[in-house]
Order: C-alpha cells, then sequence, then structure tokens
C-alpha cells in the first residue's frame, strides 16, 4: 500500500504543472460557457491590451475607429471611455502593447481558422474569443514550471513541491486571473517573471553570458506588459548572493551587459513606435490624468482594508512573509535585497490614484509577483523545519486554497463586490455561496453609512415577495414569485421597535402623504420613513406607519391604511 501511495505522490510531483492546466483549463471553459457562451472573454482591460492586434493585422487603423463597428456587432464587447485617452499629443490607447505580442500566435491561429471554417474573421467573434482564453491557461501552465524550476534549486522537499504551487495558483486570486479575467494582463506578467527569476538564476549559477540576453529580453517584455514591474530587475541582485559576488560578475560580463541593454531597448521601441503611429510623438504619458501620488502611498490600505487589503483577500502571502527570518539567518544581503523589493514594489502599488485597482479580487497588481511568492513559501518552509514545525504550511493549506476558491466563485457571481467592499460586506458574505446572495453586496447602497445591517427578504401572506424594483411611480409591489436584489432590504433597527426600510438604490420605504401609498423615493429617514415592528406569535410581522395606520396590500401594492385586524401579515427571510 504504501508503495502505492508513494508511486501516486511521486506522479503527482512530476506532473502537478499539467494537472494545474487541465484543472484551470476545463473550470475556465466551464465558467465562461455558463456566463457568455464563452463570447465576452477579452473584457474590461482586455480590450485595451488586445486592440493592437485587429488595428494592425486586420483594419490597419491605428485610431482605433472600428471599434464602433465592432461594439455595434457584438454587444458584449463592452468598449468604453477608458480604453483611449485624450493627451496633449492626441488620442491614444492608454493600454501597452506587451499582451498583444503574447497573443500573437494565438491570434493568428483564430483568424487562419476563422477564415478557414467561415466563422466571422473580425478579431472578436468566438473563435478568437476561446484562443485567448486557451493563452491564458497556456501561460499560467509556463509560469507554473518555471516557479517549480526555482523552487527546485533551493532544494526544496519533492513532497512539499507540489503543495506551494497548489497554494501559489487556488490559495491566491491567480486562479480568477487565469480563468476568469483571462484577458487582464497579470498571468502573463506572472508567467515572464518567473521565467525571467529562472533565467537570472540560471545565469549566477552557470555564469553562462548567453543567459544576460535571455533575461534581459524577459525584463523588456516584462517592462511592455506593465512598466512599474520593472521593480523585479533587483532580483538580478538577489541571485547573485552578495554585492562583492555581483561587482565581480558584471565586471567579467560587462561587454554583454552593455550588448544586452540594446536588446532591452529594441524591445521597448514597439511601444514607441505604436505612441508615433497614433500621436506622431515617440514618448506619451498615456494615462492621462491618471497617475501616481507618490507623497501619499496608501500602504495601510491596500494591505489590510476591507476593501482590497492583500492580507484580506490573499492571507498566504502572510505565512510567505517567515522566509524574511530564514533569509535574515541565512543571508542578510539577500534578506536586505527582498525586502527592499517588497518594499519598493508596495510603495509603487500604494502610491497609485486608483489604489484598489477598480474592480478586481484582491490586490491584483501582486498577482504579477506570485512566482516570488512561491519562493518565499518554499523559505517559509525551510524556518518551519528549523523550529520542528514542517507541517505547519501543509496542515494550513486546505485552508487557504477553500478560502481563495470561495472568494472566487463570489467574485464570478457578485456574491461580493468587485470594487466597494466595506466591513460590514465582508462579513455578510464571508464564506456564503449560495444564489440567493448574488448581487446583495454589488454595487449597492444597502449598506451605506449603516454599521450593523440587517439584510432581509420579506415575503407577503400570498406568498409573494415585495419589491422596490423600479418603475414611474417607484412603488412597493408585493408581486414577485422570486427574491433577487430588488426584493433584498435592509431592514434599519432605530429603536427597540422602530424601524426603517432601505432599499438597493440607497431610498427608504415612504409613506405619500396623498393617499398613503408606500414607495421606494425617500433619500433619508424622516418621520414618514419610520415604521413601527409588530412581531407576532406566529413569526409573522405588522408593520405600523406614523399615521398609526398599519400596512395593507391592495391590488400588489403597499397602502398604510388599514386597522391592526386587517393589517397584511409578513415574513422576515434574514440572509
Amino acid at each position: 500500500m504504501k508503495i502505492i501511495l508513494d508511486n501516486i505522490y511521486n506522479f503527482i510531483g512530476k506532473n502537478i504543472c499539467n494537472l494545474i492546466l487541465i484543472i484551470c483549463l476545463f473550470t475556465s471553459f466551464q465558467q465562461h460557457y455558463h456566463t457568455f457562451k464563452c463570447e465576452k472573454i477579452i473584457k474590461s482591460d482586455g480590450l485595451g491590451y488586445y486592440s493592437y492586434l485587429p488595428a494592425i493585422f486586420i483594419y490597419n487603423d491605428y485610431s482605433f475607429s472600428f471599434t464602433d463597428i465592432i461594439s455595434k456587432k457584438y454587444e458584449h464587447t463592452d468598449f468604453g471611455d477608458g480604453f483611449l485617452k485624450e493627451t496633449n499629443e492626441g488620442k491614444v490607447n492608454k493600454y501597452y502593447i506587451g499582451l498583444s505580442i503574447l497573443w500573437l500566435p494565438f491570434f493568428l491561429l483564430a483568424h487562419m481558422l476563422a477564415i478557414l471554417f467561415g466563422l466571422p474573421a473580425d478579431g472578436y467573434s468566438i473563435i478568437y474569443q476561446i484562443l485567448i482564453l486557451i493563452s491564458s491557461n497556456f501561460y499560467l501552465w509556463i509560469g507554473c514550471i518555471y516557479t517549480k524550476k526555482i523552487i527546485l534549486n533551493h532544494k526544496i522537499p519533492s513532497w512539499v513541491l507540489p503543495i506551494i504551487l497548489l497554494l501559489v495558483v487556488f490559495g491566491t486570486n491567480l486562479y480568477l486571473y487565469a480563468t476568469f479575467d483571462a484577458s487582464h494582463s497579470h498571468i502573463y506578467s506572472f508567467s515572464i517573471i518567473a521565467v525571467f527569476l529562472y533565467f537570472t538564476q540560471k545565469f549566477f549559477s552557470t555564469k553562462k553570458s548567453k543567459y544576460i540576453y535571455v533575461f534581459v529580453l524577459l525584463l523588456g517584455m516584462i517592462v511592455l506588459l506593465r512598466p512599474t514591474n520593472i521593480t523585479i530587475a533587483l532580483f538580478i541582485l538577489y541571485f547573485s548572493e552578495s554585492f562583492k559576488k555581483f561587482l565581480i560578475t558584471l565586471k567579467e560580463n560587462m561587454n554583454h551587459f552593455i550588448y544586452s541593454i540594446g536588446f532591452f531597448f529594441c524591445i521597448i521601441s514597439f511601444q514607441l513606435i505604436l505612441y508615433y503611429f497614433q500621436t506622431n510623438q515617440f514618448i506619451v504619458w498615456s494615462y492621462g490624468d491618471e497617475t501616481f501620488n507618490f507623497s501619499n502611498p496608501k500602504f495601510f490600505k491596500i494591505l489590510f482594508s476591507y476593501k482590497k487589503g492583500l492580507f484580506v483577500y490573499t492571507p498566504i502571502v502572510l505565512v510567505s512573509l517567515l522566509g524574511l527570518i530564514y533569509l535574515f539567518i541565512e543571508n542578510k544581503f539577500k534578506f536586505i535585497v527582498l525586502c527592499f523589493f517588497l518594499l519598493i514594489n508596495t510603495f509603487i502599488i500604494a502610491s497609485w490614484w486608483c489604489w484598489w485597482y477598480g474592480a478586481s479580487l484582491g490586490q491584483r497588481s501582486y498577482v504579477d509577483f506570485y512566482a516570488v511568492l512561491g519562493l518565499m513559501l518554499a523559505l517559509s518552509y525551510f524556518i518551519t523545519e528549523k523550529i520542528k514545525f514542517r507541517w505547519l504550511i501543509p496542515i494550513m493549506s486546505p485552508f487557504f486554497i477553500y478560502y481563495s476558491l470561495v472568494l472566487s466563485y463570489q467574485y464570478r457571481y457578485t456574491i461580493i463586490d468587485w470594487e466597494s467592499m466595506s466591513k460590514e460586506k465582508f462579513w455578510f458574505s464571508f464564506l456564503k455561496t449560495d444564489k440567493k446572495y448574488i448581487g446583495i453586496t454589488h454595487f449597492t447602497q444597502l449598506f451605506s453609512d449603516i454599521k450593523n445591517p440587517n439584510i432581509v427578504q420579506i415575503k407577503s401572506s400570498y406568498n409573494k415577495f415585495l419589491s422596490a424594483e423600479k418603475d414611474v411611480e417607484n412603488n412597493v409591489l408585493a408581486d414577485k414569485e422570486n427574491a433577487q436584489i430588488w426584493e433584498t432590504f435592509n431592514m434599519v433597527k432605530l429603536n427597540k421597535k422602530q424601524i426603517a426600510i432601505k432599499v438597493d438604490n440607497g431610498n427608504f420605504f415612504s409613506i405619500n402623504p396623498t393617499d398613503f401609498s408606500i414607495k421606494h423615493d425617500a433619500k433619508k429617514i424622516t418621520k414618514n420613513q419610520i415604521f413601527e415592528f409588530i412581531q407576532l406569535p406566529n413569526d409573522s410581522l405588522i408593520l405600523k406607519g406614523v399615521n398609526e395606520k398599519y400596512i395593507t396590500i391592495i391590488d400588489n401594492k403597499l397602502y398604510c391604511t388599514a386597522n391592526k385586524i386587517n393589517a397584511e401579515k409578513f415574513y422576515l427571510i434574514n440572509l
């Protein structure tokens, strides 16, 4: 039996990257088929990154005017104002060319298949979408392979390696950006950075000058994907073991380093040339008025906030910091370099004007550096081994993976808010996966300005849900068989007996003084928005208005006109 188990584990260890690829490829298609039938894979930021390919190879249009045609042809493309930016030099695509370069083989294959099988060869039909999804999984696979190689070079035990890779992929938000948000740049940056780290490490371990050209070319591609990620170049120091050894190696290979810089600028020139085609200028700040605020970095918010805190949404990163203790003991130079990298990288991420980085799961900017996370987890294992607790990471792994996968599920189904999470929303949605929670925290005002939300759905005695769905007269109706966001309310307790009822758009239930109908149009709580909550013995309740009358239902509309004996009985469903 032991031999069989050993063989199984050895098989998993050797094929862990392939197994991750199979799992992610299957689930990514499953996710996209059940949402938009695989027709909306290129979306959000990805539309900007991708648009270079059809602009160059199909439309020969560097003004990107073809996007108007595509938007009308495919409603799901949702091109927005953020894609092109007005600058002093003219209108320009604010996103960088690097991702299009990585997508190029997949785009050309999709274009060939579209022509071959008579599909729309316009750059946006379903075949192009599918190939982009395949590409994200391909680059995830490459990133895992090279992260594995980096960790193996640190002599990590073979049984720990699969656990670390599973944590890097499924114990973080990396999984979401490889599958659901496959057209964002992060999974691709993760992949190229992992390859860069491996070849940098390879150069310093072998002293073969050919690897200088490889890792410098990769550094150029890293910059083309996301220029701020150039901070990863600090690992050239890290892998040199000491500053003295770095200077010796630099002196011995000075010519190669100088020549390789030429290759670096050749790679960077792709972006400069495209800027020239768009604006007749080589140097352009393509983000317009979006910029960094280096004088006011939001350190605490990006690390600890309920909105987008790194440690809140990716707590495995906290465990990885144990690796710094190991480095401090074993190699203080590496410790200083890694600490400086983490600090400068966090400083840059925290200084961006939009420190929460828009619609995202956790701090997505850190995803690019998860090969470093894998390395730090390996170092963390060594320190736990020193203190005779080597099972710490393996024992905790299932909890981190479960938590992260639940968050990914919640993000896909809008159980958590993509952009504006808060303490109240976080704990309300914590580990919840039932479909009844879909949309409740997502871009809603149910939770705003209320410290202790009491989220409920209200059913009438006719078995219909109360609804505040928008209509011309803003009537509260009792006409819905099933409850969704418009049938979900925050029952605000004002005191032991009195409540106000808040709806999704931030308005409150209110008694209309003309006909005493119940509307959902009040912006704040005054006397007409206050109701007395009267609990009945059979778990039902009645609601009394400020006019001393009770709420009843007439032709599906709510009115505050009944005597107590005729009051409508309601049933609360607490969420």
